[in-house]
């Protein structure tokens, strides 16, 4: 039976239409085949060599042996490795890599300087690239079709701009390899050039004026892999209409572009001009590199938004200056990731730099493996990117995340101890930290100079715990639920006595519950501890709720003879920052002992509440009735459901001190509305109520005559108020007349629901 790989392998190899190439020379030209990363930042590799005139060329003088340099274009047709199923795997030995539509380069080609010195470098090379493609090249200067039509060629003998024909290149291709045979050449000018030497193949050319060293071919990033194509072959990564834009509005802004090589720079004076030039990059097919200069003084939501824009434009390398600490903090604690190294988690660019971040002459850098994990970089770097060979640097940083994966700590410690010396071989100097992201796994910060892991993010609890019991740890953050059930926080706390902030991811009507929890774990602790509590969010954005000191060696115990009311208060929790401002889940007697605690330190907070007894005893309403003399709210909400007499008063107490002067809207709901009403005395007039509604239970709560003179002092003075009636009946039909007539007034009669009279 043919197995699935050897069906696509078949298809395959029944599209090419020249077999021989299937049993000879595939080595070869495999050799030629422009596998570069993009971050290797290499120049057209595949080139040959020609006598610059034969007519003057003496073989018994070397004086007159002048060369020009051709590039070709790089296409070539090779399998799709993106199109197979995943689970089959292909070797290098199983791909033909087919010559049939390598060209010669559209440009007039280059005189050599110094064509010994070049020779001595790239003279075996270039005589391979002749020998491997002479019949390209021959058939080019004929001006044939490619074989595969679905391809055109790029140039024929009619429109030729490399200036090579028939009857002149067979001598010249001719003499170049008997020229490059007979010469002695160092072994090594038979090995491909590396990214390194083919950028500098252009100090070799003499460039005219306005000339580009590329052979006017474009670099095409693809699949991770860098091509050098002529303009026609590159038609698909390329839109003329949308590059020519883009140039107008970067030299507009006295920016530089160079369309060749795939980048520009550009400062952007406005957040104008930003929203501007993503347009134009929405707009287009090719790969750049970019370098921006914000000069407006960006807020922290513009370089969101540029960071999240990026997230659909794919880049190399994307260069940002103008981002600050003010704008990007440091502390990314509520954050699922650090927004521009989700650029590189998501495969949308190689490379971040934040220039002159997080302070002057720094910088922070993001590469990593796209779509795996992501390092960033906090030092004194390099500002030209090729100095750098990131793809070396990310071998040996791989190497240390499988430490991290293991949680081998000795490993780790000594992984981290000896990468300084590895990153200075590659030009990176004075590295204060770096930073390791596995996508939506975690997130992990190294002391290079301590060799430790001072803080951690998880983003879900599989992973393992020893790694955090090291001693070093001084910030831990959970991107996950209740993270007590997942994780012994406890013993991490004892194992890391240098611990100082906890951030956790919560919902907003689990908060108190979460700080009881937190406050508990942290019993016993020697040291104060910071807890940032974190909204859960669709976005990547996450919202603080609150910052909580709790101080060192407090514990929840009750000393001798205390009142329950005192246990209840958690000493020793300074409510540093507190961002809730709606309470909508029933609280116990413990949670608004909380609450309490903050609306004494944050008492205008709180603009929304709902009261719900359902959990509360005689003293949790008296926290009840601090948070609500303090607090300024604009909506209440009651649940009146059957409470006991012995209430009462308590609840006559909490409503007597509502601040009735801010309120805008109040809601009655439940099933036991008449009860509530008849207990209730409004010591203030409510000017600012606009809306008021009672929502009955599904068997239509009925109010007493004794509940509608209530509403009738509540709407009185309200001339825009609005009230609706939802499942509740009048126990006296003419109640309906008493409030639509006090609720008629200059602004007009208002109109009241009466849905389940």
């Amino acid at each position: 039976m043919t197995s699935l790989k050897d069906s696509f392998l078949q298809l395959f190899h029944s599209s090419n239409k020249q077999q021989e190439h299937q049993s000879q020379g595939v080595d070869e030209v495999a050799m030629f085949r422009t596998s570069f990363t993009p971050l290797e930042y290499a120049s057209p590799s595949l080139f040959f060599v020609l006598p610059s005139d034969l007519a003057s060329w003496d073989d018994a003088d070397a004086s007159t042996h002048s060369l020009r340099l051709y590039f070709l274009c790089g296409i070539t047709e090779q399998h799709n490795l993106s199109e197979l199923p995943r689970n089959i795997h292909i070797s290098d030995a199983d791909i033909h890599i087919s010559n049939q539509h390598i060209h010669i380069a559209d440009h007039q080609g280059y005189r050599i300087k110094r064509p010994q010195e070049f020779l001595e470098r790239y003279g075996h090379y270039a005589l391979r690239v002749l020998t491997t493609f002479m019949d390209k090249i021959l058939s080019d200067s004929r001006g044939k079709q490619p074989s595969d039509n679905r391809v055109p060629s790029s140039v024929s003998s009619s429109d030729t701009t490399h200036g090579l024909s028939e009857h002149n290149l067979t001598p010249l291709l001719n003499k170049a390899v008997e020229y490059l045979k007979d010469l002695t050449l160092p072994k090594q000018s038979e090995l491909k050039p590396s990214a390194a030497e083919t950028r500098e193949i252009g100090q070799y050319l003499e460039l005219q004026q306005g000339d580009n060293p590329f052979g006017n071919l474009f670099r095409i990033v693809s699949s991770d892999r860098t091509k050098w194509m002529c303009h026609t072959h590159s038609h698909e990564y390329l839109d003329d209409q949308a590059l020519a834009e883009l140039g107008d509005f970067v030299r507009k802004q006295g920016g530089h572009i160079d369309v060749h090589q795939g980048t520009f720079n550009v400062p952007l004076a406005t957040k104008e001009h930003m929203y501007k030039l993503v347009r134009l990059l929405e707009g287009g097919k090719q790969v750049f590199d970019i370098s921006l200069k914000l000069g407006w003084g960006p807020s922290e939501a513009d370089v969101t938004y540029l960071a999240r824009t990026f997230s659909s434009i794919k880049v190399v390398a994307l260069e940002v200056d103008g981002v600050t600490r003010d704008t990007y903090p440091l502390n990314h604690s509520e954050r699922t990731t650090d927004i521009f190294a989700n650029l590189v988690l998501r495969e949308k660019a190689h490379l971040v730099r934040l220039l002159n971040y997080p302070r002057p002459q720094e910088q922070f850098i993001y590469t990593g493996r796209p779509g795996a994990y992501a390092c960033g970089f906090q030092g004194v770097l390099p500002t030209e990117e090729p100095t750098v060979q990131w793809h070396t640097v990310l071998s040996s940083l791989n190497e240390f995340k499988n430490c991290v994966v293991e949680s081998v700590p000795e490993a780790i410690k000594t992984y981290a101890k000896g990468l300084p010396a590895v990153l200075v071989q590659h030009g990176i100097l004075d590295v204060r930290a770096i930073t390791i992201e596995s996508r939506d796994h975690w997130w992990i910060s190294v002391d290079l100079q301590q060799g430790t892991i001072p803080e951690v993010k998880l983003y879900d609890s599989l992973f393992s715990m020893d790694l955090f019991k090291t001693g070093t740890l001084r910030q831990l953050t959970l991107h996950f639920i209740d993270p007590e059930t997942d994780l012994d926080l406890a013993s991490i706390l004892r194992a890391n006595t240098s611990v100082q902030e906890l951030c956790v991811m919560t919902q907003a009507h689990s908060v108190f519950h979460d700080i009881e929890s937190f406050h508990q774990i942290q019993e016993g602790y020697p040291e104060s501890l910071l807890l940032t509590l974190f909204e859960q969010s669709a976005g990547r954005q996450r919202r603080i709720l609150a910052q909580i000191t709790m101080a060192a060696g407090q514990t929840t115990a009750l000393e001798p003879g205390a009142q329950e009311e005192k246990h209840l208060r958690f000493a020793g929790l300074d409510f540093v920052y507190w961002n809730l401002d709606y309470i909508s889940a029933p609280l116990t007697d413990r949670a608004a002992a909380v609450l309490d605690r903050i609306s004494a330190q944050h008492p205008k907070i709180l603009k929304s509440f709902t009261l719900d007894v359902s959990f509360l005893s005689r003293e949790g309403l008296a926290f009840i009735q601090n948070i609500l003399q303090r607090s300024r709210l604009e909506h209440l909400q009651v649940i009146c459901s059957p409470f006991p007499l012995a209430l009462s008063d308590a609840l006559a107490q909490a409503f007597a001190v509502v601040q009735w002067l801010t309120i805008k809207s109040l809601t009655f709901s439940g099933d036991d509305i008449d009860s509530w009403l008849q207990h209730l005395e409004l010591q203030a007039a409510t000017p600012q109520l606009l809306q008021v509604e009672l929502c009955g239970g599904p068997s239509q709560s009925l109010l007493s005559h004794g509940s509608v003179i209530f509403l009738v002092k509540l709407l009185y003075p309200c001339p825009l108020v609005s009230l609706e009636l939802q499942d509740v009946r009048l126990h006296d039909s003419g109640d309906l007349n008493l409030i639509s007539r006090f609720m008629s007034g200059d602004s007009g009669l208002m109109h009241a629901s009466e849905e389940g009279f």
